[in-house]
């Protein structure tokens, strides 16, 4: 699997430990939402201070509401300088029914 380098993936993680697992588009199910697995794949090499982003989609996942923008994004980010590596998530953007609150 590649990944470039600087990359955010975020997986969803659905269950109990040992059944944590990606759900991808199918959003979610009655199942316990477990929250959130960030990864960060660093850059080999950074001369300035850098920033990398990437934006999480989140919806219902269980009728077409988004079309009517019943959706939230948020900003996922993270910035290296020097030996500091910081990890942001911004507030979620939009609204929708049953949304789980932080």
């Amino acid at each position: 699997v590649y990944v470039r380098s600087g990359a955010i993936i975020i997986n969803k993680l659905i269950g109990n430990e040992e059944e944590k697992q990606f759900k991808g588009w199918l959003g979610r199910t009655e199942e316990q939402n477990e929250g959130l697995e960030i990864n960060v794949y660093l850059p080999k090499d950074v001369e300035n201070k850098s920033t990398y982003k990437t934006n999480l989609y989140e919806d219902d996942g269980s009728n077409v509401d988004y079309i009517n923008g019943k959706y939230t994004w948020r900003s996922v980010y993270y910035t290296i300088s020097k030996n500091l590596i910081s990890l942001t998530i911004e507030p979620p953007q939009g609204t929708f029914p049953n949304m789980i609150s932080n």
